[in-house]
């Protein structure tokens, strides 16, 4: 029997969650063969300012 894992919450500020789309954008037309995942895990991302981030989350700044 397999277990049901749920993933864990992603939170990304609205200046990073911009970093990430025009990364995944260039992999995308580079061909790269991953691409589409990182799209897939913005969808499921917590977008919020700067200013405003959790202090036990961590950013790309």
């Amino acid at each position: 029997m397999h277990a049901i894992h749920e993933l864990p919450s992603i939170t990304v500020t609205t200046r990073d969650f911009e970093r990430f789309v025009a990364f995944g954008l260039d992999a995308y037309l580079r061909g790269d063969s991953h691409a589409d995942f990182l799209p897939s895990e913005l969808k499921r991302a917590t977008l919020c300012q700067p200013c405003a981030l959790p202090g036990e989350v961590v950013s790309v700044n």
